[in-house]
């Protein structure tokens, strides 16, 4: 599922070059695009595996804002990824929602509140 572009004032819907996918089995929310990352930091190396099989090492996180709502933080920055993953579990506890899929979409759904806050389209 990728995130897709601002729909209204209630909730928000992204589109991205390249998109934005919600993934489970990612251990970080990663992008390989350096250009969406603010306040990023050096850190200690991390080893990614990527799905082809190769390992990449990366030394920078930051913070990636999606829109007025959603921001990530301590998003990796992994040069030779061609995607953006946001973790499920990880964005879920960072913006205090639920994470709803159906056939055609994702609703991030704000946990207190009860309303949209991001819809994500297949």
């Amino acid at each position: 599922m990728a995130l897709i572009d601002t729909l209204n004032s209630c909730h928000e819907r992204f589109s991205g070059k390249p998109p934005w996918f919600i993934d489970s089995g990612a251990t970080s929310h990663m992008t390989g695009d350096m250009s969406l990352v603010d306040d990023f930091r050096y850190i200690n190396p991390i080893a990614i595996n990527l799905p082809n099989g190769k390992q990449v090492w990366t030394n920078k996180e930051g913070i990636v804002r999606l829109g007025e709502i959603l921001k990530l933080s301590k998003v990796l920055v992994v040069l030779r990824l061609n995607c953006n993953l946001m973790l499920v579990w990880r964005l879920c506890k960072e913006l205090n929602c639920y994470v709803t899929f159906d056939e055609n979409y994702c609703i991030l759904q704000d946990h207190t509140r009860g309303i949209p806050i991001g819809v994500g389209e297949q």
